[in-house]
């Protein structure tokens, strides 16, 4: 009852790693330019992104890869990318102009580029921060926008961007408390995408949360009106509450890897078969279609350190 064999494309999904690195090297360049007080390069940014605007296809390769673990040690690097990927990924969704793709993509990469300013030991803490600590790490987003200021003639959307990038459409979030008519439309989509990927991925105090934990979490951020619709339309569309790259468990005990959404049932994605109900790793690489099979159903997602443990 298992769906014929997918066919990698071993050349593609090679590509999309190489530009995800790349996106890693450019961010580790940011960071040493940032502590050393040095001007940050943004045309390398805009080189980079354009390769993935110029090839959509790259974009939806390299999102798996941000639900898997990197051998990358600062974790803002790592949070960085995938939330300049999370983010492209929604907004081809939004159907953007090829310039705000590229626009989107930038200030996406380094929106968080402030809180290289922040000591390490802060950052890496593992104990509660105190609230002096909270405030140093709070203050990110005026240093970032501190940082980008030399762009601001040219693109005075960007350092206002990353100012804002942690307000909130409803007004809870920081420095101004901000509402969503007084939010630029870019501030909007990387604040959802940022929490997003913050809460799907471990951080120094706090383990990751589940995908559907996460997912609930967004919309009922959505409900209190903290984002607008189409944003939320975009993210069931784009990356749903299972997408590709997440594991699940079905209710035949199979541990499975998402490779395919379905866009036209979100519950019924294309899945790989990695763990059996006995436990034992599968070294099959087959597909089940769960459009074409009732009898299988998710019923929860999975973590990746869950997978090693098997």
């Amino acid at each position: 009852m298992v769906g014929d064999m997918v066919m990698v494309n071993a050349e593609g999904a090679e590509k999309a790693r190489e530009i995800y690195i790349s996106l890693f090297d450019y961010l580790r360049d940011v960071k040493a330019n940032v502590v050393a007080k040095r001007p940050v390069d943004i045309e390398s940014a805009y080189r980079l992104v354009k390769m993935l605007v110029d090839e959509p296809v790259l974009v939806q390769n390299i999102f798996p890869l941000t639900l898997k673990e990197t051998s990358e040690k600062d974790y803002m690097v790592t949070h960085q990318a995938n939330v300049a990927v999370c983010a492209l990924k929604l907004s081809l969704g939004l159907e953007y102009t090829t310039s705000q793709l590229l626009d989107l993509g930038v200030v996406s990469l380094i929106h968080d580029l402030g809180i290289w300013n922040v000591p390490d030991a802060i950052l890496n803490k593992e104990d509660p921060l105190t609230a002096a600590e909270l405030d140093m790490i709070k203050d990110h987003s005026r240093i970032g926008k501190d940082i980008l200021a030399p762009f601001e003639r040219e693109r005075p959307w960007l350092p206002e961007v990353v100012f804002q990038h942690h307000e909130r459409g409803n007004g809870t979030g920081y420095p101004r408390g901000l509402r969503m008519g007084e939010m630029h439309g870019y501030a909007l989509l990387i604040c959802f995408v940022d929490a997003y990927e913050a809460m799907t991925h471990h951080r120094p105090n706090r383990r990751a949360m589940k995908q559907t934990f996460t997912t609930r979490e967004l919309i009922a951020g959505f409900k209190e009106s903290a984002f607008p619709a189409d944003i939320i339309k975009a993210f069931l569309k784009e990356i749903t509450l299972y997408p590709e790259g997440c594991y699940v468990l079905l209710n035949n005990k199979w541990v499975c890897e998402v490779v395919t959404i379905n866009r036209d049932n979100h519950l019924r994605p294309d899945v790989r078969v990695v763990i059996d109900s006995l436990g034992r790793k599968v070294r099959e690489d087959k597909i089940i279609r769960l459009i074409e099979f009732p009898i299988y159903n998710i019923v929860d997602c999975v973590a990746l350190d869950e997978i090693k443990k098997a």
